[in-house]
C-alpha cells in the first residue's frame, strides 16, 4: 500500500499533471457554458433566450399525448391558413415566435414519424392530417419497423431485436422545454479531451523510467517488479478516473443548472429521434454517457500503460496512445462498414471518440452486430467490450513491465 501511496504522491507531484487537471477543469467550466450561448430566442440569447423558450413553450410541457399532439399539429396548420402560408417561412417573423416556436418543441417527431414508410421522406407538417395522430405511438413502432427493414434487411434478427428493445421504451413520452443537444454533444467533446489529457499523463508512466535508466535501480528493490508495476499502473487509473469523475459530475450539474433541472426530465425521444432505441430521460442519458465514458477513458489508460511498458521512449508511447485515442474516428470514416462496426466494439476509446464514432451518435443510429441468428445492438457491445477491456489491458501491462527484461 505505501509503495501504491509513493507512486500516487509521484503522479500528483508532477508539474504536468496539475497542468492537465486544471485545463481539465477550465474545459469543463467553459463547456458547460458554451451550449447556452447558442441559443437566440425573439431577439435574444443566451440564458435570457432559454428563459424565454421555457416561457412560450410551457404550455406544451409535460406528458406528450396524443391528444396534446393533435391540438398543436391543428394550432400549426390553422396558423399557416389563416396567413396563406405553405410553410412556415412565409409567416411574419414576429407571427413564427407567439404561434409556431410554442408548438414546434411537442411536435418534434411528427413529421419523422409519418415519413413515407419506403422511401423515409416526410410530408411535412401541414400534409399531415391531424386525426392521424391519435395512433402516434402506434405509428412510432410502424416506423421503426420501416427504418430496421432498411438498415438492416437481410438481418431479421436484428429487426426483432430492435422491436423488443424499444417495446421497453415509456410512452407517452415526457417533454420540457429549454435543454438542447449541444449541451450533450459538449458533453462528448468534454470527454474526448479528457481521454486524450489522460493519456498525456498515463504515457511516462513506465517508459519514462525506461529512457530514464531508473527502471534499473527500481527492479534491485524490494517491492520492484510486480508490487511497483501494479502501484503504477493503478496509481495512474485512480488518478485519471477521479478526474473524469469530478469533470463529468460537475459539467452535468452545471449544464442542468443553466438549462433548468426540470428541463432533463426529457425523454430522449423527444430530443433526437422518435424511434431511438434507449429508454432514457436526457438526465439518464447524461448519467450513462458519464457512466461509459470514464469505463471508456480507463480501458484507454489500460491500454496505454501496456503500451508504456512495451514501449522505450516516452515521445514514442505517447505518440501510439494518442493515435489509440482517435483511431475510432478513422475506423469510422474509412473503414468497410461491417469491419468498422466490429473495430469500433473492440476499441477502448471508441466510447468517448468525438461525436459521428462515439457512443452518443452510435445510440441514435440502428447499428448491430449480426452473427448468425444473433444480433447485437452496437452501444451495448461497445460498454461490455470496455468492461473486459479494462482489466485486460491493465493486467497485460503490468506483465508486461514484469517481464521486461526477461525478452
Amino acid at each position: 500500500m505505501r509503495v501504491f501511496y509513493l507512486e500516487l504522491k509521484r503522479i500528483l507531484k508532477t508539474r504536468l499533471t496539475w497542468i492537465l487537471l486544471l485545463a481539465s477543469l477550465a474545459m469543463t467550466l467553459l463547456m458547460a457554458w458554451l451550449p447556452t450561448t447558442f441559443v437566440e430566442v425573439d431577439g435574444l440569447k443566451g440564458l435570457a433566450a432559454v428563459r424565454r423558450l421555457k416561457d412560450l413553450q410551457a404550455d406544451t410541457a409535460g406528458e406528450v399525448t396524443p391528444g396534446k399532439l393533435e391540438e398543436a399539429l391543428a394550432a400549426y396548420q390553422q396558423c399557416l391558413k389563416e396567413y396563406g402560408a405553405e410553410t412556415v417561412g412565409g409567416l411574419p417573423d414576429d407571427v413564427r415566435t407567439r404561434r409556431i416556436l410554442p408548438l414546434t418543441g411537442v411536435l418534434h417527431g411528427v413529421n419523422e414519424v409519418y415519413a413515407d414508410p419506403d422511401t423515409g421522406i416526410g410530408r411535412g407538417l401541414p400534409n399531415i392530417d391531424p386525426a392521424e395522430l391519435d395512433g402516434y405511438y402506434d405509428a412510432c413502432r410502424a416506423r421503426l419497423a420501416a427504418l430496421m427493414r432498411m438498415e438492416q434487411k437481410d438481418h431479421p434478427a436484428a429487426q426483432a431485436e430492435a422491436a423488443r428493445l424499444y417495446e421497453k421504451v415509456e410512452t407517452p413520452y415526457h417533454f420540457y422545454p429549454g435543454f438542447n443537444s449541444d449541451a450533450m454533444d459538449y458533453q462528448v467533446l468534454l470527454g474526448f479531451v479528457l481521454t486524450l489529457f489522460a493519456a498525456v499523463i498515463a504515457a511516462p508512466v513506465f517508459s519514462s523510467d525506461y529512457q530514464t535508466g531508473a527502471d534499473d535501480i527500481q527492479r534491485c528493490m524490494r517491492h520492484g517488479r510486480f508490487t511497483l508495476g501494479a502501484a503504477k499502473a493503478g496509481a495512474v487509473l485512480l488518478v485519471c478516473g477521479a478526474a473524469f469523475s469530478v469533470c463529468m459530475a460537475l459539467y452535468i450539474v452545471i449544464s442542468d443548472s443553466l438549462f433548468g433541472w426540470e428541463t432533463v426530465k426529457t425523454s430522449v425521444q423527444m430530443l433526437y429521434s422518435a424511434t431511438m432505441l434507449a429508454d432514457m430521460t436526457v438526465f439518464e442519458l447524461q448519467c450513462f454517457m458519464a457512466g461509459t465514458g470514464l469505463l471508456s477513458l480507463l480501458a484507454s489508460v489500460g491500454l496505454t500503460v501496456f503500451l508504456s511498458a512495451r514501449i522505450r521512449t516516452t515521445v514514442a508511447a505517447l505518440a501510439a496512445a494518442l493515435f489509440s485515442c482517435v483511431l475510432p474516428v478513422f475506423v469510422y470514416f474509412t473503414a468497410p462498414e461491417r469491419a468498422g462496426l466490429w473495430l469500433r466494439s473492440l476499441i477502448p476509446s471508441s466510447g468517448v471518440a468525438g461525436i459521428q464514432a462515439g457512443m452518443l451518435y452510435t445510440m441514435l443510429d440502428y447499428d448491430f452486430l449480426n452473427v448468425g441468428a444473433f444480433a447485437l445492438w452496437l452501444p451495448k457491445a461497445m460498454a461490455a467490450a470496455t468492461a473486459l477491456e479494462l482489466p485486460l489491458f491493465a493486467a497485460a501491462g503490468v506483465w508486461s513491465y514484469v517481464r521486461h527484461r526477461l525478452r
